[in-house]
């Protein structure tokens, strides 16, 4: 999974303010913790291993040029190169590990460096008519809110519609507030921030004064369901005033109350996910939450409330359990489902190349799981590496159905484009390739070891209608890395013609043989 934020801690937060909370999550996103071994680097290069230097440089490069770019606007990127700050970043980072000024005890490696980094950008923007850019706050962490803001500690019930207020008040800032904000977040003084964004120290508290103000409004907005605790016994919820309300009936039997959320443990584009204790059997889940803001969807909330439903049609042990679908008190939706303590594969890949070996047995465990959910109709649609996870325990699991069909002699052939642009099949973007059906998976199956095996998606773009063309017109890139056989057997899930492609029980048959060693 993504970074594991931590929501409430058990002790009180004390004298750090909600901004310094949201940015460190922020800022965190994608790591939860500094490794031993990323740690034991920094030691290394301050010893004077200059080899440490390029393992640390390679291990977060990726992921803080991402940062960079997502910060920027087009306007500054046709400036500005991403990779330039992203390497003056590094000198400045390696000058302190250098100089001994880091302590892995109370620093956090990745939110030094993308601190570091974002301070350059910042620099950057202000150079090039800061002003004018477009340069945006990431607020799909979690939020934790200080009793001085609010006057009152928050449950953990009131995060999820917390961070959606938060969200939507990130949104309404002008780029200017969003400067000042982000550099608020960075534990900048007034004074500080005054004399980087060119204002008057006046200025600037007042506009964290008016930012606070926002906020404080909104949380006033917040159901008043939100401060008392639900009655134990009641499973219905009164949507409230002013809240988007679904028209989507649907059996939810759980009880919103039933459950004590603890962390955030990942977030999407149309949900978000955390860590959570069922209060009555002290089981730990995760419960995956629907965003406000598509409660006035049908479309989507079908599609959520699909999920749940066609998850429970499968039992599988490598195919993530789900316990049920329930509302919340301001109308929303949530379904709660086996947490795993573990990493998707996408963040190994981010980590290194894994093993053949390991290689070879997490495929044929998702193709196991994929014959499963086959053998009951259902079609997965968006296998990639993000949505597979690997529990500490060496056990792979299959999530997230949001996109899953259910074949039945009813279904209708309707072109739909859903997916991930990068990994989906032909067929998912146009129905000139067949319909969408079992082969679509095997597609999917190759796609999820093309970027084991080469650490690149099968598919690439730079945006996504980019993608999805190369989806249709280029084969990707031929593989470099791994046995001959291996290689074929996954360019041969990856062929465009669904009628090429092997069965799935082909793709398990040549999987068993080989982690066997019986070839």
């Amino acid at each position: 999974m993504n970074a594991i934020l931590e929501v409430f801690p058990d002790t009180k937060i004390g004298k750090t303010s909600v901004f310094q909370n949201i940015f460190r999550q922020a800022a965190s996103r994608g790591v939860a913790t500094v490794s031993d071994e990323s740690a034991g680097l920094a030691g290394q290069y301050a010893a004077g291993d200059e080899d440490a230097a390029a393992d640390l440089y390679y291990r977060y490069v990726n992921r803080l040029t991402q940062l960079a770019r997502v910060r920027m606007s087009a306007r500054l990127k046709r400036r500005v190169d991403p990779d330039d700050v992203v390497m003056s970043a590094y000198r400045s980072f390696f000058r302190v590990i250098r100089s001994n000024r880091y302590d892995p005890d109370t620093m956090h490696l990745w939110g030094l460096l993308a601190g570091i980094t974002l301070r350059k950008l910042y620099r950057e923007a202000n150079h090039h008519q800061a002003a004018t850019r477009d340069i945006r706050v990431e607020s799909e962490g979690s939020v934790t809110f200080d009793a001085k803001l609010l006057g009152r500690e928050p449950t953990p019930d009131e995060v999820v519609e917390f961070s959606d207020q938060l969200e939507d008040l990130m949104a309404s800032l002008t780029p200017k507030q969003q400067q000042v904000l982000e550099l608020r977040l960075q534990d900048y003084t007034a004074v500080e921030i005054a004399e980087r964004v060119g204002q008057s120290e006046r200025t600037v508290r007042r506009t964290l004064a008016l930012i606070r103000d926002q906020l404080q409004q909104r949380v006033d907005s917040l159901p008043s369901e939100f401060s008392v605790p639900l009655p134990a016994k009641s499973s219905h919820y009164r949507v409230a005033q002013n809240q988007p309300e679904s028209s989507v009936q649907c059996d939810a039997p759980l009880k919103y109350s039933d459950f004590l959320l603890q962390q955030l443990v990942g977030s999407g584009g149309i949900g978000k996910v955390y860590r959570a204790t069922n209060r009555e059997t002290s089981q730990t889940v995760a419960v995956k939450f629907l965003r406000r803001d598509f409660l006035s969807v049908p479309t989507i909330v079908q599609r959520f409330v699909d999920e749940a439903s066609t998850i429970a049609k499968l039992t599988h042990p490598n195919i993530i359990q789900v316990h049920g679908l329930g509302r919340t008190p301001n109308g929303g939706f949530f379904i709660v489902i086996d947490y795993i303590e573990g990493q998707d594969l996408q963040s190994i890949i981010n980590q290194g190349q894994p093993e053949e070996a390991s290689i070879i047995e997490w495929s044929y465990r998702i193709a196991h799981a994929i014959q499963h959910s086959h053998e009951h109709g259902v079609i997965h649609c968006d296998l990639k590496p993000s949505n597979v996870l690997l529990g500490d325990d060496g056990i792979i699991h299959v999530t997230d159905f949001g996109m899953a069909r259910v074949i039945t002699e009813a279904s209708d052939s309707t072109s739909r484009i859903e997916g991930t642009a990068a990994f989906m099949a032909p067929e998912q973007i146009s129905n000139a390739w067949g319909e969408v059906a079992a082969a679509t998976d095997v597609y999917g199956l190759g796609a999820v070891l093309y970027t084991l095996l080469t650490g690149l998606a099968p598919s690439r773009g730079q945006t996504a209608p980019l993608a999805l063309g190369n989806v249709l017109t280029k084969l990707p890139q031929q593989i470099d890395r791994g046995s001959l056989w291996l290689k074929e057997l996954c360019m041969n899930c990856l062929a465009k013609e669904p009628s090429q492609r092997p069965r799935l029980s082909e793709v398990i048959s040549q999987l068993e043989t080989h982690r066997r060693g019986e070839c």
